[in-house]
């Protein structure tokens, strides 16, 4: 039950978990520290308080764990959904600046006739009024 291992699972970085999450990872370690701490007393000193105490800090290591694995699991799912939505958009848009810059060299050209059209109008009416 090791969180580290469920974050690579997933696919995730611990360091760009969200604040949240990655306040939860530290508490999920300080919980399992505090498992270490209280096994230790019950096998140095074996009493119903200390079994009582190991059995509390397994308990809600262990509901903590499956609610931070779900979390982690529903981020995993947000940052894949995010990132083929990104690729998607990334893809329309890749597909799309080919056409746009055809209508614009056209436009351009268009623009240029033009230029020259009323250019060479201009001269031809200067040259009959002389």
């Amino acid at each position: 039950m090791k969180i580290k291992d469920t974050i690579k699972e997933l696919g995730l970085d611990e360091n760009t978990l969200p604040r949240i999450l990655q306040q939860r990872v530290a508490t999920i370690n300080g919980l399992q520290d505090q498992l270490v701490v209280a096994e230790a007393e019950h096998i140095q000193e074996p009493t119903e308080d200390s079994k009582e105490n190991l059995d509390s800090v397994k308990t809600y290591l262990k509901e903590y764990f499956e609610d931070v694995k779900e979390q982690l699991v529903n981020h995993s799912e947000k940052v894949s959904k995010k990132a083929k939505t990104d690729a998607d958009a990334q893809k329309l848009i890749d597909e799309a600046k080919p056409k746009e810059e055809e209508k614009s060299s056209g436009i351009g050209a268009l623009l240029i006739g033009g230029v020259l059209l009323v250019a060479t109008l201009g001269v031809v009416n200067i040259m009959k009024n002389k």
